[in-house]
């Protein structure tokens, strides 16, 4: 498989360099390529189960997408052993307890993202990564929203990492929402945010 060389490097190296000068609505258009990305595995039947910042890859001219599959695999084929994998902020609180993965596991990790990119700092980057986080994770602990967040978005990753798997959107939702957000804020005014708040 050929996939095009994405100069900018991926979203957490995005965000890192450039996080002052991304407006609210290029946040809402890069949310929705995620959305349309996620939707389509989905839809083939297919889990990512390793979706975080450094797996979105960004190019000069177009649309970001997500990549690194190494972990990927159809709905209803599961790994055999019982190890965790994937990087464990983006992991959602039912796959730190060793549960099946499932659609709604790649949402929650959406969800993370979303924080991410409302904060422009990777989640959790203050904590250890190790056991104490896990257990925090799985007792309610969700990563923080930058400053000036508009209510409805944080209302939606609230929606994705919640915990219960079954409470969360599925990727068609999610992107029917974030969609209507996309083509609705050409006045940028009109859901209640300016320019880089």
């Amino acid at each position: 498989m050929i996939i095009q060389f994405a100069e900018k490097g991926n979203l957490r190296r995005v965000l890192s360099n450039n996080f002052k000068n991304i407006l609210w609505k290029e946040k809402i258009e890069l949310l929705f390529y995620l959305s349309i990305d996620l939707k389509d595995l989905h839809k083939s039947g297919y889990l990512h189960k390793d979706f975080h910042s450094g797996n979105i890859l960004q190019i000069i001219h177009g649309s970001p997408y997500v990549s690194d599959f190494g972990l990927s695999g159809p709905a209803n084929e599961q790994k055999s052993d019982d190890k965790v994998y994937g990087v464990m902020p983006y992991i959602a609180p039912e796959g730190l307890n060793g549960e099946q993965y499932t659609s709604s596991a790649d949402i929650y990790s959406f969800g993370v993202v979303m924080a991410e990119i409302s904060s422009g700092k990777p989640p959790f980057y203050n904590k250890k990564h190790d056991l104490s986080l896990a257990l925090a994770i799985c007792n309610g602990l969700r990563p923080e929203f930058g400053k000036g967040t508009p209510e409805f978005y944080k209302k939606l990753a609230y929606k994705c990492m919640n915990a219960n798997s079954n409470e969360r959107p599925i990727a068609a939702e999610l992107f029917d929402i974030i969609y209507f957000w996309n083509y609705s804020n050409k006045g940028e005014e009109e859901f209640g945010y300016k320019g880089k708040e």
